[in-house]
């Protein structure tokens, strides 16, 4: 939709798998020792969700429910992610001065063949306008939100407390997933260089703390707003020239030289001081390198 393609993550929706997404209807069923494992489970949705979308007319589909607030009405879609409220400021910044009355209840939304750069908080009004896909997900976690709810008014206070927690663990999780851990590839972009009509790079980003099967293409612009280490790293590597090339294979491996302390290329600095590998993990770093000479 016109409103998100400043967005261009693209991942195609993994089919590996058959998501279920059926609920449970019995209160009976609900243990508070098992309340810290509420899934955001959809229903009917699973061929929805995981089949591969089509750019050319495809809408945005719900993958994820992440948590929600009482906001500014119109505070939704493309200018709450993480790069436009940096450029232009939360449109949710005056929700002090907006009585409880005024309050328009919001989604944080992961997108499916995004990455959580470009989640954006939406309402019951922002996504039936966009004709967003995944609605059923939305609806499984307004009611899983009142099941949590009900639970917290009897269930004991500890029970609370470690709920509160793992909320909270949470949250942080969801932070890191916003960290590019490394590049692993590039390529021209073509949209961008329609658009822009000039060469535009994309990277391959794997995300922090998430599978290589959630890795995005992402704008070169983007990534270089807080990683652009990132993309020196990268270029590092893609130009070592200790690299052996792709297609000549080594006909002979080296000797096998054994390590005896550790290399240089593996004592990152933290915090001014070199990480040296244990005794333990230089010997199997040995036994690795004697592996691949034989």
């Amino acid at each position: 939709m016109a409103k998100r393609k400043i967005r261009h993550s693209s991942r195609e929706a993994s089919t590996t798998g058959q998501i279920n997404y059926r609920e449970s209807t019995s209160d009976s069923e609900i243990n508070e020792e098992d309340v810290l494992e509420w899934a955001e489970e959809g229903n009917g949705d699973e061929e929805e969700s995981n089949q591969p979308l089509d750019s050319s007319n495809a809408t945005d589909c719900v993958e994820k429910v992440l948590r929600h607030r009482d906001g500014v009405p119109g505070a939704t879609g493309s200018a709450t992610t993480w790069y436009n409220i940096q450029d232009k400021g939360d449109p949710n910044a005056g929700v002090e001065g907006v009585t409880p009355s005024e309050f328009e209840r919001q989604y944080l939304i992961k997108w499916v063949g995004w990455s959580h750069l470009h989640n954006t908080w939406e309402s019951d009004k922002s996504l039936k306008q966009m004709n967003a896909r995944g609605l059923k997900k939305v609806e499984n976690y307004v009611k899983k939100s009142a099941e949590v709810d009900d639970w917290r008014r009897t269930a004991d206070k500890e029970y609370i407390e470690v709920y509160d927690c793992e909320q909270e663990m949470n949250e942080e999780l969801l932070e890191q997933y916003k960290d590019v851990e490394r590049i692993i590839a590039h390529q021209i972009s073509r949209e961008k260089t329609e658009e822009l009509g000039e060469k535009t790079s994309e990277f391959l980003v794997k995300w922090a703390c998430l599978p290589y099967s959630e890795c995005t293409w992402e704008d070169e612009g983007l990534i270089r707003r807080r990683f652009s280490h990132k993309i020196d790293e990268y270029f590092q590597r893609f130009n070592a020239e200790t690299i052996p090339a792709k297609h000549p294979a080594l006909r002979k491996r080296p000797k096998f030289q054994k390590l005896e302390e550790n290399p240089y290329f593996l004592l990152p600095v933290v915090d001014g001081n070199e990480i040296r590998l244990r005794d333990y993990q230089l010997e199997g770093l040995n036994w690795l390198l004697h592996a691949w000479c034989k």
